[in-house]
């Protein structure tokens, strides 16, 4: 670590120094945070504002907020890459050029770092993103798998426009010393983590908290809508565990609505799959009375020295004011009782406002993201 951080001196010491007139005070951080289903531990600065990451390789996005404006972003981004991988191929997966809205990109100076059995370069950037130039650095690192699992590969941005640059260099040794690292586990085998910040639509009158560290996509019409609330499995290289909100019109009753999509399901067999409904019953959401099941799906596997892939899936439903508000839930381990806790857990999260036969809102939705591609102080 000593090393590490006597390269970021050097490497933006001489940079910066024309930007800050006065020593820099020390960075306090937060109790580090635990990504276990990613390998990485890391602390923020104190007082940063989490956002809800919207991209399957977004582990973390959050901003320093002075004034109710963002004035500096930190992100971190994390992904399974090909055993063998070098520095080269992290630098061209993580040159800030990819990003489509930066333009003027200059890579002003670049040197390698390792931090434990991670390596991989650290760099100070430049670049225009809507008429405002912007300075980061930018950390790539990545490290191997156990049992020739490839290789994890982690970048770290804090960013900035250019009169706050001083910022930079104090923010990023006070986060990289916090970094520790260990070998990914799978998220389904962890408990489902505290509920985060809500996400609202007036519009289809709901909000939704989605837990901690997963992410959330939001699309939304006139008269439905729809969120994705995941987390990223590294070591199968997909999402799972796999939630879904769903809004939909409808004048069925909450059992009405799940036996429909009981008999959708039972009704499109094939001759690779089965399924087999291991729970069905009463229980709530939002506050209203609901209606749930659990399926267990299994699918033949094409190879008869792997084993059979199964899934459970369950679906919790609310029908209030000519709607239905559906909770989903998608897993990949026979495992029932985990099922019913992540449910139950995601369940609480969710508020629903609509009245029994109240006409619907036509009041747009309350924002629910920002593209990982945007920069993380915006």
């Amino acid at each position: 670590m000593r090393n590490l951080l006597s390269v970021l001196v050097i490497l933006l010491a001489a940079s910066l120094a024309s930007a800050q007139s006065t020593p820099a005070k020390p960075i306090q951080t937060d109790t580090p945070v635990n990504y276990a289903f990613a390998g990485i531990t890391l602390a923020t600065p104190v007082g940063y504002v989490f956002r809800t990451p919207d991209q399957a390789d977004l582990l973390l996005h959050a901003r320093k907020i002075v004034n109710e404006t963002p004035v500096l972003g930190l992100r971190l981004v994390a992904w399974r890459v090909p055993k063998g991988s070098g520095t080269a191929t992290m630098k061209r997966m993580t040159h800030p050029s990819h990003v489509r809205a930066y333009t003027d990109v200059t890579v002003e100076n670049e040197k390698p770092i390792r931090i434990a059995d991670a390596v991989g370069m650290v760099q100070l950037v430049t670049y225009t993103f809507r008429g405002s130039m912007l300075r980061g650095t930018w950390m790539y690192l990545f490290r191997p798998l156990p049992e020739g699992g490839g290789q994890m590969g982690y970048l770290l941005i804090i960013e900035t426009e250019l009169p706050r640059s001083k910022e930079l260099m104090p923010i990023l040794i006070a986060v990289a010393k916090s970094i520790r690292f260990a070998n990914p586990i799978r998220p389904i085998d962890q408990k489902i983590p505290p509920l985060g910040e809500p996400i609202a639509s007036k519009r289809h009158e709901y909000q939704i908290r989605p837990p901690k560290q997963w992410k959330a996509t939001a699309r939304s019409g006139m008269k439905k809508a729809s969120m994705a609330i995941y987390q990223f499995d590294y070591l199968r290289n997909f999402e799972m565990p796999f939630a879904s909100f769903d809004v939909a019109p409808t004048q069925l009753t909450a059992p009405e609505c799940v036996k429909a999509t009981l008999a959708k399901l039972k009704s499109n067999p094939s001759a690779t799959s089965s399924s087999k409904v291991i729970h069905e019953g009463v229980s709530t959401l939002g506050g209203l009375p609901a209606y749930e099941f659990m399926i267990l799906a299994r699918k033949k596997s094409e190879n008869k020295a792997e084993p059979d892939e199964i899934r459970l899936i369950a679906r919790r439903t609310a029908c209030v004011g000519g709607r239905s508000y559906t909770l989903g839930l998608m897993w990949d381990a026979n495992t029932p009782e985990a099922v019913k806790a992540a449910l139950d857990a995601l369940a609480a999260g969710v508020k629903i406002t609509a009245k029994p036969d109240a006409p619907v809102s036509e009041t747009q939705p309350a924002p629910t993201g920002v593209p990982a591609t945007q920069p993380a102080g915006q």
